[in-house]
């Protein structure tokens, strides 16, 4: 009974059929078309009844009649209307006569046609699976189409190879089969055969059968982000069609993907705006911001100054209209903030980059990979480098997520944020894996092979990591070996600078640096080496001119800034202060003579300097304080010595003079000289007098005892923290003695980690006294053998910030003339803070046993050092 209603369902839809004007228009409007005249209205009314009388005779038959099949006047008034533009009400009237009639495989066949031109593909692909295999080959053609528009990519990859093995040369089957492949991410797939397809001559290609290929070929080449060839192709359908105009819409789209801001704006404006939808003319204006900001990350590295930044300050500009263009909270909204941040990072405006950051984090949106890298850039610049490393983290997580490879900009950035939150082990296992990955080429093998830069800049890094973390042999090892490949190379000349300055070689980093800036004068980094090493070698005029030209044309850099804060360190008064405290803990020697200590029950001293600020360049005045007092058995000592001085420094020569006396009656005024030359960074000689020396036992100031003093120091410094130093010293007292002594210390570090160092100096020493019977310790020979090993953990560091301890053990012997040989035996642990080159402060206790005059005497100290910039 179904059936047979639906038949008679059908039967008065067709007899109304010819009063239906337009699938489209209103149902009241359609019949007042038709029905304008009395006659009509008439023939109308019968109609109607025809159709309900049809109706009528189907329920009261039903249960008797068999199924009625449909007429194929009937089918072809279905299809004409189909063709009239009824198609989406002509399918469903379709589907109600399968319905009645499931075996009518004609009208099944058609109704695939029908649905697939009211664009209902779902419809048409499920009419045809309901028909089984074997179908005529135009029936299969068009399921393939609506496969491909319903985007079941394999199913309709499977349609249009059944096609194209029946008509090979079916070029809308091979252009489909190509859309298919391409939908389905196959992309060498459909590269492989386009080309199979498409003759190799691009004058054959330009013939008018060939023109599904070619549409097909430009958007291939756009999945692949092949911008060029894209825009070759769709000027190509538009040659065999000119009035192509979706072509002319892709131009459009692809010459702005391709940077080609002109073309687009031209073929936007030949099409016209109302040809371009609002959504896709505000893609097109993102694009051009891009587009903009692409030129601003080139003009980076091309241009010098301000003036870097031109492109970049266009792209915000464009990036602001663009927001304020998008509806809110749409996705075009939502990424023009987002490529805000990177136009932001660009301009190094890293503070509104985090604020508008903070925006995106409150409206709980998820920036995508690329501005989450902005994000940790910011934050490195910033120095915060625990969210930057987390940020690049998360950066590169979503990259993997969706399939692609790791970024190696970022990757490069994160092992800098690895060493700036002090994980240096992090960032070396980074850096190695990249290492093991690059090549030393790009298209190797091939006629487009050159040299990958990304290569030579994991190479260089390589060694700055060595370098930064003291493994000092290393980071040289690495230097000299791609120095070989790539001599020329600035980063890597760079790097061998901070090298130099980094073992105390400060003219052997300035020719490095010197020769960078004949290369290339205008490269920061060789610009930024060469002042601080000017710093370094006092010349402090050179340096001041050089900072004041760097950071004017970058003052964004953090290079610049960290040099503009060592001049204003430079220039800042400062104050030194030594501080010591000593007592017996057991033991003591006994002067035969007078039968009491020779060494005081408890002693300690102040040594002080304070400097101006510099004047006239050179010169600075300085005000020194030194005080010493101890207790004896029988009698409490102390001196005070005051002086004012002035000092001279110019590159390789400093000198200083200073007058003084001690705050007691008598002739205590003196005067002390001093000279240091440093002809190179193998040699440094030091030469010192004074005639009223503090370097002198209390008891024999106590006594009313002076001394003149000589000094003289040579050093050989050796690559690597290596030194052997000599020195010689001669002093005359005021009660006859003369004092000689002759020393020489090997310095040497064993150990240089990121964290952990140890260095070792071995020590010789040996003196005379020419009387006897003094108030004061005086053998008459006496030498020394030692060794000392300095354990260093740098327990924390935050940039300029950090605090490192120690542990110094000394183990030697002692031998007095007339007392033989003793050990000696010396441990101190001390704290060193720093702070942003403003201050230092070092403090300790320490234990030291030793004999005097052959008894042996345990001593406890603590100390206290302060190196004060007062900026």
């Amino acid at each position: 009974m179904v059936r047979l209603f639906s038949v008679a369902y059908l039967g008065s839809r067709l007899l109304f059929s010819k009063y239906v004007v337009n699938a489209n228009t209103n149902c009241t409007e359609r019949l007042l078309l038709r029905i304008s005249t009395r006659c009509e209205k008439r023939r109308f009314v019968q109609l109607i009844t025809e159709a309900n009388l049809c109706l009528l005779v189907a329920i009261f038959a039903a249960s008797a009649t068999p199924v009625i099949a449909l007429s194929a006047a009937d089918h072809d008034r279905l299809i004409e209307r189909a063709r009239n533009g009824e198609s989406a009400r002509v399918i469903r009237d379709m589907q109600i006569a399968l319905r009645a009639d499931p075996t009518n495989t004609r009208l099944r066949r058609d109704a695939v046609v029908v649905a697939n031109w009211a664009e209902d593909h779902d419809t048409a692909v499920g009419e045809y699976e309901r028909l089984g295999p074997g179908q005529p080959l135009y029936v299969v053609s068009v399921a393939a189409l609506s496969y491909r528009r319903a985007e079941r990519w394999k199913p309709a990859i499977e349609a249009y190879r059944r096609v194209i093995r029946d008509e090979p040369k079916n070029y809308d089957a091979q252009a489909g089969l190509v859309h298919s492949l391409t939908g389905d991410g196959q992309l060498d797939s459909a590269s492989a055969l386009i080309d199979a397809f498409l003759p190799s001559s691009l004058r054959e290609r330009k013939q008018k059968q060939y023109l599904p290929l070619v549409e097909a070929l430009a958007m291939l080449r756009e999945r692949q982000e092949r911008w060029a060839e894209a825009l070759g192709a769709w000027n190509d359908v538009l040659e065999l069609d000119p009035d192509f105009a979706n072509a002319k819409v892709a131009i459009v789209f692809v010459a702005s993907r391709l940077g080609a801001a002109s073309i687009a704006s031209d073929q936007a404006k030949a099409i016209g705006a109302p040809r371009i939808q609002p959504d896709a003319q505000l893609r097109l204006a993102q694009d051009r911001t891009a587009y903009q900001m692409r030129h601003g990350d080139v003009q980076l590295s091309l241009d010098l100054g301000l003036a870097r930044f031109g492109w970049t300050d266009r792209a915000l500009a464009s990036n602001e209209a663009d927001r304020k263009a998008a509806p809110e909270n749409s996705s075009y909204a939502n990424n023009a903030m987002f490529d805000r941040l990177i136009a932001l990072r660009d301009r190094v405006r890293m503070d509104d980059a985090l604020k508008l950051y903070e925006e995106i984090k409150a409206r709980n949106l998820k920036p995508p990979p690329y501005a989450l890298s902005a994000v940790a850039d910011a934050y490195l610049y910033n120095r915060k480098p625990f969210d930057a490393r987390d940020h690049y983290l998360r950066a590169l997580d979503g990259v993997a997520q969706a399939g692609g490879k790791p970024v190696e900009e970022w990757q490069f950035a994160l092992i800098y944020a690895y060493l700036e939150c002090e994980q240096w082990q992090a960032a070396s296992d980074l850096l190695d894996e990249l290492l093991a990955k690059l090549r030393p080429f790009r298209f190797e093998k091939s006629p487009l092979q050159r040299d990958n830069p990304e290569f030579a800049r994991a190479r260089v890094m390589r060694a700055l990591l060595d370098l930064y973390g003291d493994r000092l042999v290393a980071s040289k090892a690495w230097l000299d070996e791609f120095l070989k490949l790539a001599p020329h190379d600035l980063s890597a000349r760079a790097a061998l600078g901070s090298w130099y300055s980094a073992n105390s070689m400060p003219n052997h980093a300035s020719d490095q640096f010197l020769r960078i800036k004949a290369e290339d004068p205008n490269y920061l980094t060789g610009r930024l080496g060469l002042a601080e090493t000017a710093l370094s070698l006092s010349r402090w005029r050179e340096a001041r001119i050089a900072s004041k030209e760097i950071i004017a044309e970058y003052p964004e850099s953090r290079g610049a800034q960290r040099l503009s804060d060592i001049l204003r360190t430079h220039d800042s008064p400062t104050l030194r202060l030594a501080t010591q405290m000593t007592w017996p803990v057991s033991g003591g020697a006994r002067d035969a003579a007078e039968n009491r200590p020779s060494r005081a029950d408890r002693d300690w001293k102040i040594d002080a300097y304070a400097h101006s600020m510099p004047i006239a360049e050179d010169y600075r005045l300085y005000a020194h304080a030194f005080v010493s007092s101890a207790r004896f058995s029988s009698v409490d000592g102390r001196r005070e010595r005051f002086g004012l001085g002035l000092e001279r420094q110019v590159e390789s020569l400093a000198l200083a003079a200073e007058l003084h006396a001690d705050r007691r009656p008598g002739n205590t005024q003196g005067l002390s000289l001093s000279m240091s030359y440093v002809p190179s960074d193998e040699w440094r000689a030091r030469l010192s007098v004074d005639t009223n020396s503090t370097d002198i036992a209390l008891r024999a100031s106590l006594a009313g005892i002076q001394a003149r003093q000589f000094s003289f120091s040579l050093d050989r410094r050796y690559p690597l923290l290596r030194n052997l130093n000599l020195g010689l010293n001669y002093a005359r007292y005021t009660d006859g003695n003369v004092r000689s002594a002759v020393s020489a210390t090997w310095h040497e570090r064993w150990i240089s980690q990121p964290r952990y160092k140890l260095d070792m100096d071995f020590s010789l020493y040996a003196s005379r006294n020419t009387l006897l019977g003094v108030p004061y310790f005086n053998p008459v020979r006496d030498a020394s053998i030692d060794a000392t090993l300095v354990g260093e953990w740098l327990t924390w560091r935050s940039y300029e910030r950090s605090f490192k301890q120690r542990l110094i053990g000394t183990a030697g012997a002692y031998w007095q003339e007339d007392f033989g040989t003793l050990p000696v035996l010396s441990i101190k642990y001390e704290h060193e803070w720093e702070r942003q080159r403003a201050w230092g402060i070092r403090y300790g206790i320490g234990w030291t046993r030793r004999p005097y005059d052959g008894a042996q005497e345990q001593r406890a100290q603590i100390y206290l050092d302060v190196d004060w910039k007062l900026k």
